[in-house]
């Protein structure tokens, strides 16, 4: 910054948490003056993550709170939901030796969520290799023989449970790794049920829903279908780009070549982590993260679940697991050598549709009345929370925007945030913080504002960088 500074006016609204120290903080990491502290990535075969491998999981994560979900449990529809659960290779969530996974953590999350939940049936599906001889064990490991099988016995219960509600329900599918790849094999064979359920009115038509961690179907792709068929209203899938594994090749939710389909929501997050990371059973580390972001997906979608913070940089710091086996890196250079840079894919093919079309205005109309629903139930929730009390902010807030056609900042922090028209900078305790691209300034003149947000930064997780 040179020259004499244009400061605009600021504005001041809410309360501002924050102490000097803290503003300070927040500018130095900005600067890049502080840096994670990943020296505890070191520890149990972790790889630090890089600073731009940390912005993709923060990116993700924003991306995803961001992101229109239709409405699950819905108040004003009146079918049940039935939810079905697979856990990964090796996975049980009874077997006391291994830490839980995220699948085995949210199927008991939803199993307690059913008292307080009118319509609502959990079932949970032990991952293949479980609950066998050790013979087995190592059979179905290497094999995946009886991913097919859980999925065929899901859609026993499921027959059961519509037999017995006398309806057709929602049907929500989680799963992990091959446990994933039931799941969506699992959402195939619903397939004609949700196609030809009888429908009272276009909202409340049967419908299917995904989430779904880092599918692999390894040793079963050809017994298996792997497409996320058209009454699957939304699908969303953590991908772990560090999986290096051969025997891990990653099953996307569409093909390269798939037709989109009209009122599907289809997310796939790129997450830089290994299968195992976003998955669960480490138990520490990354997976936490990613159990928090699902957790906050299904209270979107209307699941009653429990709200547990998690320190999001505390997290990132400790870095990913490297899940190599011996002879990883020699498979992967072969690999290289035939041109082949990136983790493996195995890409879903498409099975033929069975049952009537669905009129694709219907079929957009009725997600978009899901996704209004989601965020009025979420406006309701927020309201709830904050009713006895103030709603504040533990963070900073600014907002670059047109006011009587002058230009002001909108913050909580008015007596430590400035900003300088002539050079564009935003001010910290008068230092500089960032810079805004003259489209930035463009679109606040516009009427269309900007805002950033930052929440307040542990200290005890960030070193000086040398």
């Amino acid at each position: 910054m040179t020259g004499q500074a244009e400061l605009i006016p600021v504005v001041g609204f809410s309360s501002c948490l924050l102490q000097n120290n803290d503003i300070t903080l927040i500018r130095e990491i900005e600067q890049g003056h502080m840096i994670p502290d990943t020296r505890i990535s070191f520890d149990g075969g972790r790889i630090p993550l890089s600073i731009r491998e940390m912005n993709q999981w923060s990116s993700s994560l924003s991306a995803l709170e961001n992101q229109s979900v239709p409405l699950v449990i819905d108040s004003m529809d009146v079918r049940p939901v039935f939810v079905v659960v697979f856990d990964g290779t090796w996975n049980d969530r009874e077997d006391s030796n291994s830490p839980i996974t995220v699948p085995g953590v949210l199927s008991r999350e939803l199993e307690g969520s059913q008292a307080k939940t009118p319509g609502l049936q959990v079932k949970y599906y032990n991952g293949v290799g479980t609950r066998v001889s050790m013979l087995r064990r190592w059979w179905e490991g290497a094999t995946g023989a009886g991913t097919r099988e859980r999925a065929e016995q899901a859609l026993i219960d499921l027959q059961a449970f519509t037999h017995n509600e006398g309806k057709m329900p929602h049907v929500y599918a989680i799963g992990f790794s091959r446990g994933a790849a039931s799941a969506r094999h699992f959402l195939n064979l619903t397939e004609p049920m949700l196609r030809t359920a009888s429908v009272d009115s276009f909202y409340n038509r049967a419908r299917s829903f995904a989430l779904l961690f880092d599918t692999v179907g390894t040793g079963q792709i050809g017994s298996l279908q792997l497409s996320i068929p058209p009454s699957t209203s939304s699908a969303i899938q953590f991908v772990a780009t560090h999986e290096r594994r051969l025997s891990f090749p990653i099953v996307p939710l569409v093909s390269s070549t798939s037709e989109k389909i009209p009122g599907q929501r289809i997310v796939e997050l790129q997450l830089p982590a290994a299968h195992s990371d976003l998955g669960g059973g480490y138990g520490e580390g990354l997976e936490a993260l990613s159990l928090a972001m699902a957790r906050e997906l299904l209270v979107r979608q209307g699941f009653r679940l429990p709200e547990q913070s998690v320190e999001h940089q505390a997290m990132l710091n400790m870095g990913w697991h490297n899940s190599d086996w011996p002879g990883t890196a020699i498979g992967n250079a072969l690999r290289g050598l035939g041109g082949a840079t990136n983790r493996h894919r195995i890409e879903p093919k498409s099975t033929a549709l069975q049952g009537p079309a669905e009129e694709p205005f219907i079929a957009q109309l009725e997600n978009a009345m899901r996704e209004v629903a989601a965020s009025k139930a979420e406006l309701e929730r927020v309201q709830e929370r904050y009713r006895d009390k103030p709603a504040v902010f533990d963070g900073l807030s600014m907002r670059l925007m047109a006011q009587n056609n002058e230009l002001v900042v909108s913050t909580n922090c008015p007596n430590n945030v400035k900003y300088d028209r002539r050079s564009r900078w935003f001010l910290l305790n008068d230092q500089p913080y960032i810079r805004l691209t003259e489209q930035n300034v463009l679109d606040a003149e516009a009427g269309r504002g900007n805002i950033w947000i930052v929440p307040r930064q542990n200290p005890n997780l960030f070193i000086l960088k040398k």
